[in-house]
């Protein structure tokens, strides 16, 4: 099939056509699933083989690649510093997530975020498929220990990001998966080794290894894992 819907007006020859080509486009089901909307905005009366169309092309990829046509569910990341916030979403992004950004929360029933640019939004956190959250929130009535304990009980798993270990102790105790210190997590999203799924499905291992990263980042060890780190986050100062 060469992606035109349209095609379904030739002769039965045409048909077996389309069928022996389809293998053609499983490497770029997304692309496919563009041209058949392109199509229908083109050719109207072809919007109904469209829309079968684009339930195949659906299929298609949660049959090669374990996902749906609808991309995955989003990450949210709260953190009121600027520049760390522009920092980690970017990281966050360049691995694929899409993330919803937040500089707080003002209360959690109905979960009411702060946002950046000011002014406050009610979100629903069972949207996101885990949370990063800053440990001390400045402006936000809840606190990072406050934040992931509301996470908890909505079901979203939460990572926290505190410079101060007392803090993501404390998170930890109130319902964080992880907590780690800032500069580890930074530098662990950067890294290409980044896995999110660790913490979600062995969040021990997870734990383990940022420690002994930010164990290593104090250290000559680390120097040039923490330059490239430092680097990245200047550029969004």
């Amino acid at each position: 099939m060469d992606g035109q819907p349209g095609a379904n007006q030739g002769n039965s020859k045409d048909q077996s056509k389309d069928h022996s080509e389809s293998q053609s486009w499983t490497s770029d089901l997304k692309d496919s699933a563009k041209k058949l909307f392109d199509e229908a905005y083109e050719n109207p009366r072809t919007t109904a083989m469209v829309a079968a169309g684009a339930v195949a092309v659906g299929i298609g990829i949660y049959a090669t690649k374990g996902r749906s046509l609808f991309a995955e569910k989003p990450l949210l990341l709260v953190e009121d510093t600027p520049f760390f916030g522009r920092a980690m979403k970017s990281a966050l992004e360049e691995k694929g997530h899409k993330v919803t950004w937040i500089a707080g929360v003002q209360r959690p029933t109905p979960f009411t975020a702060i946002m950046p640019e000011g002014g406050t939004q009610v979100i629903d956190p069972r949207k996101y498929k885990a949370a990063f959250v800053d440990g001390e929130l400045n402006g936000s009535y809840l606190q990072g220990e406050h934040v992931v304990s509301a996470l908890r009980k909505d079901g979203v798993p939460s990572i926290g990001t505190s410079t101060i270990p007392g803090i993501n102790t404390t998170m930890r105790e109130n319902g964080a998966i992880v907590a780690a210190t800032k500069p580890s997590i930074y530098a662990d999203m950067l890294s290409p080794n980044f896995s999110l799924k660790e913490s979600l499905t062995k969040p021990g291992a997870a734990q383990a290894r940022l420690d002994e990263l930010a164990r290593v980042l104090g250290t000559p060890e680390g120097a040039a894992q923490r330059r490239a780190a430092d680097k990245m986050l200047k550029k969004h100062l």
